[in-house]
């Protein structure tokens, strides 16, 4: 129904990127497509008004051109390139047009030259952090080692550059080698983790090479491209697979170790999931928002008011201590314990019961208001700092969904009916994705801890207003 396009803003790639887009959509539909503008090179504007024509005259219309709406950052490669430049600063510099345009047939753009394409391997021990490509190529005599190709660092554009090289990185390093094996090889047990000394040794080893060539290849590539004293995470980092791997080890089977979002993420690089909500919950306004937030006064003069953030933290205390003697795993709990609150009001039920009565006099349909059903909509709609990034944009905190079912279920919800029919969360508009049944025990550990956080307090207020004493805690016992 719709096709969105950000072509290489290289002529053939940009025709061959509408012949794929044309293809990819039905009649009648349309492609939104970025498009460089006036600006961008000599001879561009000829270029556009040619292709402009060519699109109009396969019967497919011309929507709309928007000039400069496009702005695109200085990918790291560039700011590299242009670093020295006086009073340079990253920002959002380079701008684009945009063009749409409907799919009136399926007539193509006539394209007579091949897209040329080499075999390129890249490599990177965190391709968000850098990557190194090397090209199947050998551009000088065999036996020289690896030599900097100094003006290419200094060239955003290739077309401004004649020397092409074997080896480049995102960090705009490029390299010729003469020996493509070696420098490969090299690269790989690289991306493995390995250190020089293991790669040296392991090559001498396998016999191919002599060791001068392989230590000054070594020497050459971390001087250059900073292979090691740069780009080389320290041993010691575990990556969120090793950690997930190593936290099953002392997880009982009862423990839940998957996550699901309703918006999928790619890894951090450094969390296991759980860790992730846990640590995006300690960070939210919402979170924040609990100090100023009453849970009960004490009866009697004292200035420790108790409050919702110090009661959420003794049930993260208390459901985790739960936890760790169950085996169950604790990610989940510390994000639950965080979260099971964070919808509440100030003045405790009181607040609660108050706007529950308000909304029901507004309209009955408002269904009343609840904490447990507010959190979900403060973590899933209201909470959204990522709303206006372009890699991510979606509302709320995007938290899992284990998560989101123990604050829902961390009171009332004591059956193992099927979610929807409880009366009190039957209308719920989260009731999609909430399981049926039951709440994980990570879950439970929460609503157990939370009882004996607020039971304890009721306790300690009655002692000292004296309305109960030690023997009818025994009895009670």
């Amino acid at each position: 129904d719709l096709a969105l396009i950000d072509p290489p803003w290289y002529d053939l790639a940009i025709k061959y990127t509408i012949n794929r887009a044309i293809q990819g959509v039905k009649i009648g539909k349309q492609i939104f497509m970025s498009f460089p503008g006036k600006l961008t090179r000599p001879g561009i504007d000829d270029f556009r008004s040619k292709l402009i024509k060519e699109i109009v005259s396969l019967d497919h219309d011309i929507v709309s051109i928007e000039h400069d709406i496009l702005s695109y950052t200085v990918p790291f490669f560039e700011l590299n390139a242009l670093k020295d430049i006086e009073g340079f600063k990253s920002i959002s510099w380079r701008k684009g047009d945009l063009i749409v345009f409907k799919k009136n047939s399926e007539n193509l753009l006539d394209i007579k030259e091949k897209l040329p394409l080499e075999k390129v391997v890249s490599f990177s021990r965190n391709p968000l952090e850098f990557r190194v490509f090397l090209k199947e190529n050998n551009s000088l005599s065999e036996g020289l080692p690896p030599q900097k190709l100094i003006g290419y660092s200094k060239n955003i554009s290739t077309r401004n550059y004649s020397d092409n090289p074997d080896l480049w990185t995102t960090t705009k390093v490029g390299l010729q080698i003469s020996n493509y094996e070696l420098i490969k090889n090299i690269l790989a047990r690289w991306q493995e983790g390995k250190s020089q000394k293991e790669i040296s040794e392991l090559l001498e080893f396998e016999n191919e090479y002599s060791k001068d060539k392989i230590q000054l290849s070594l020497k050459i590539l971390d001087n250059e491209c900073k292979l090691w004293s740069v780009f080389s995470s320290p041993d010691v980092l575990k990556s969120p697979k090793e950690i997930i791997e190593s936290q099953k080890k002392s997880l009982s089977e009862f423990a839940i170790s998957v996550n699901k979002r309703i918006t999928t993420e790619i890894s951090d690089g450094f969390r296991p999931p759980f860790s992730r909500d846990r640590d995006r919950l300690i960070w939210s306004s919402g979170l924040k928002r609990l100090a100023d937030k009453t849970q009960l006064f004490p009866s009697t003069e004292d200035d420790s008011v108790r409050r919702r953030l110090t009661h959420t933290l003794e049930v993260q205390q208390l459901a985790s201590t739960i936890g760790t003697s169950l085996g169950l795993n604790s990610d989940l709990i510390e994000a639950c314990a965080l979260a099971h609150d964070i919808g509440h009001t100030p003045f405790g039920h009181a607040g609660e019961h108050a706007i529950h009565k308000l909304l029901n006099q507004i309209h009955k349909n408002l269904n009343g208001f609840n904490h447990y059903e507010h959190g979900l909509d403060v973590l899933s709609f209201i909470e959204s700092p990522y709303a206006n990034d372009p890699l991510r944009n979606f509302l709320g905190l995007n938290i899992s969904i284990e998560v989101l079912e123990g604050v829902i279920k961390h009171t009332y919800y004591h059956s193992h009916q099927e979610f929807s029919s409880t009366e009190l969360l039957k209308r719920s508009k989260h009731k999609e994705y909430i399981p049926s049944g039951y709440c994980h025990l990570e879950g439970q550990s929460v609503r157990i801890a939370d009882k004996i956080s607020y039971l304890i307090s009721d306790i300690e207020d009655g002692l000292r207003l004296g309305a109960i004493d030690i023997f009818d805690l025994k009895r009670c016992q």
